[in-house]
């Protein structure tokens, strides 16, 4: 494979420092990290020994092993030891909270860390009631109770509704789930990143060592970073960390719902005093057509997206706006766009607004069949 070095691209590649680099989609970026990553590995172990490497992570796994399959195109080798590629979550509980958190004295040194603690649902820890005189756990489950930064407790990211549930009933419920998990050492992976948080906040020399393992850090899909997990960030940038890269597109995150943050990530866009900033703005994916479309969606002042790519479209895009108290309005103004004579979709973000269009789901589960249903 052969990357194509460009005066925009060669600006981000030949920069090192605080940067955050915007990409708009189709700009080869992931190329770009994997090429860069080529440069990196050589210079970091000229510059600070054969066991200090780069942290290369990305929100997904396949985000992440892309990345990976990129580089060994680009560079004909894998990507070792001291060098990683992984995952945030993954990063987090590997090299922070699962070596460290016997510091905290809790009754399991060594916690494990779940996927999902639903079986917190089940669990009797007292009697706390909701103002219906019922277990709490009925109208708050147990399992999606959340630490915030500040040390709160909030259930799934909101407080507590005054109207189900008295505050102060609430405030000794969560506290005595969320210790529990703590000192049985059973937490997810929001649990493990404030655990990793006040680990480097109570123990500097803790991140003084990640920085000294891995002195360059590129996280990748950076608009889906969550701002506990900038945070940590933060927290290696005070305790050394020089060279560390945010790269994403802040129009393209997927993640608000697990806490995701673009506006973290455009605020580090726009602090040019602390942060080098660039841009891939030529796109390789979609005609001009398609990217003017989509241009209508970003911010005033951002800068012109230009299309590179070879195949072009005739096909009109119509725009159609609309209140959500119009409804109608819009149903009617799309029917006059289309044959309604001929098969067409709708696709929309969630179930709610398939039910705006008078759509219900076919069924509950699609992952499975009927015959499924039978054998499990």
């Amino acid at each position: 494979m052969i990357f194509e070095i460009t005066p925009e691209n060669d600006n981000y590649i030949k920069a090192r420092g605080k940067i955050v680099l915007n990409a708009c989609p189709g700009s080869g970026k992931t190329s770009a990290i994997a090429y860069k990553l080529t440069l990196l590995s050589n210079e970091c172990n000229k510059h600070y020994g054969k066991y200090s490497g780069i942290a290369c992570l990305s929100f997904t796994n396949v985000a992440k092993d892309e990345i990976s399959t990129k580089f060994e195109r680009l560079s004909a080798q894998t990507l070792l030891y001291p060098n990683i590629v992984s995952t945030l979550d993954s990063f987090i509980n590997k090299y922070i909270t699962l070596p460290f958190y016997y510091l905290l004295k809790h009754k399991s040194e060594r916690p494990a860390i779940l996927n999902s603690v639903d079986f917190l649902d089940s669990m009797y820890l007292g009697w706390f009631p909701n103002k219906r005189n019922q277990p709490l756990s009925v109208s708050y489950r147990p399992s999606l109770l959340k630490f915030e930064i500040d040390g709160t407790i909030t259930w799934d990211g909101n407080k507590p509704n005054p109207t189900i549930v008295d505050p102060a009933i609430f405030e000794k419920f969560a506290k005595k789930f969320k210790t529990w998990q703590l000192q049985n050492g059973f937490l997810n992976n929001d649990d493990s990143a404030f655990i990793a948080l006040q680990l480097l906040k109570t123990f500097p020399q803790i991140g003084k060592d990640l920085v000294a393992r891995f002195p360059y850090m590129v996280i990748d899909e950076a608009q889906d970073t969550s701002e506990l997990q900038y945070k940590i960030f933060d927290e290696l940038i005070k305790n050394g960390l020089s060279n560390i890269e945010f790269i994403g597109d802040p129009y393209q995150s997927l993640y608000e719902f697990r806490e995701a943050r673009p506006d973290l990530y455009i605020q580090r866009y726009e602090d040019k005093v602390n942060w080098n900033t660039y841009e891939l703005s030529s796109c390789r994916r979609s005609s001009q057509k398609i990217i003017d479309f989509y241009q209508i969606f970003r911010r005033a002042g951002e800068k012109s997206i230009n299309s590179i790519c070879k195949l072009g479209t005739n096909t009109p895009v119509k725009l159609i706006k609309y209140d959500e108290d119009k409804l109608d309005s819009l149903i009617s103004k799309y029917t006059s766009y289309i044959d309604t004579t001929l098969p067409y979709q709708i696709l929309v973000r969630g179930s709610s607004h398939l039910e705006m269009f008078g759509v219900k789901q076919t069924h509950d589960n699609p992952w499975k069949t009927k015959l499924q249903k039978l054998l499990f």
